[in-house]
């Protein structure tokens, strides 16, 4: 028992050790949690001097690096670390939304393996670090991301002017640069496609569909009749896919009112109607569609 012990002990202890560095705390948590998923042992960083301190003590065998944070941004972090006898060997991936080709070129001029820009997909960004551990002389094992799934997330929401529409397209953006593979309307359709044949092909390869919830997308799906428009055909059809028993998640984000559609008044759901607490809720969902944390339980009326 006690060399198995010890085995085990080795084992751990010689998986290659990832020091990400990123300010925000949904990014750094997403990508913490797809890199464990791949066996790595991650340590955090929120700005890069930070960074420094923990790479000089830690010694990784790998770092993360955002560009824009507070204190010391990621270039001069990566610059330091490069002119250090004990860090200038460890590989360096930025991952950042700085995406000019004059940025790229000075993170690869500093010494960077890689330079993936926002939004990204969590399967590229993994075979990215794999190269740069093997490139460092670590036994990495072939493999695909099949220990943690990335659903494709269709977000659903009511045309209800230009301050709604933003708020829908930054959540929509936000979730891609968490490595999220979400798709909106707004970025596909073209003049003279079929929205029906559009919704409905989009719909059918989802794995999970969002409902932006609000006072008048309710009303519009709960409304009798035809009457409805795009947000009462894409429930149905959506719901329909559930009851057909079709792999597909429906999530409410309910972004206002106290009251959601008859059709999801079971599901759990993401409260986004606070916005002073939009990043702790944008974590939570995250991390639920990573199926590692749970959504509130289903929201029923008083």
């Amino acid at each position: 028992m006690r060399r198995l012990a010890r085995s085990a002990e080795l084992v751990l202890t010689n998986k290659p050790k990832i020091l990400v560095v990123e300010d925000d705390p949904t990014t750094s948590e997403f990508i913490r949690v797809i890199l464990e998923a791949e066996g790595y042992q991650i340590s955090a960083a929120y700005d890069g001097q930070q960074a420094l301190v923990m790479a000089e003590q830690e010694c990784p065998d790998l770092i993360t690096l955002n560009v824009v944070m507070p204190r010391l941004d990621g270039f001069e972090a990566c610059r330091r670390l490069k002119n250090s006898d004990k860090t200038k060997d460890v590989p360096v991936v930025f991952l950042t939304g700085q995406s000019s080709a004059d940025q790229i070129a000075r993170g690869y001029d500093l010494g960077a393996d890689h330079y993936i820009t926002k939004p990204f997909h969590a399967a590229v960004f993994v075979a990215q670090v794999r190269r740069s551990l093997r490139m460092a002389g670590h036994t990495i094992a072939s493999q695909t991301l099949t220990s943690l799934g990335i659903p494709k997330v269709f977000i659903s929401y009511k045309w209800e002017g230009d301050d709604h529409n933003d708020w829908v397209m930054k959540l929509a953006v936000a979730l891609r640069s968490a490595g999220i593979d979400a798709f909106l309307d707004r970025w596909e359709v073209r003049l003279g496609d079929s929205f029906i044949d559009y919704m409905t092909s989009r719909i059918n390869k989802a794995d999970v569909v969002l409902f932006i919830m609000t006072t008048a997308s309710v009303a519009s799906v709960e409304a009798g009749g035809k009457k409805g428009g795009a947000v009462k055909f894409e429930m149905q059809l959506a719901s329909s896919r559930k009851m057909a028993g079709e792999n597909v998640r429906i999530i409410p984000i309910c972004r206002e009112g106290n009251k959601t559609a008859a059709h999801v008044r079971d599901h759990r759901y993401a409260d986004f109607r606070d916005d002073s607490k939009y990043n702790n809720a944008l974590q939570m969902l995250v991390l639920d569609l990573l199926r590692t944390a749970p959504l509130l339980p289903p929201w029923r009326l008083p």
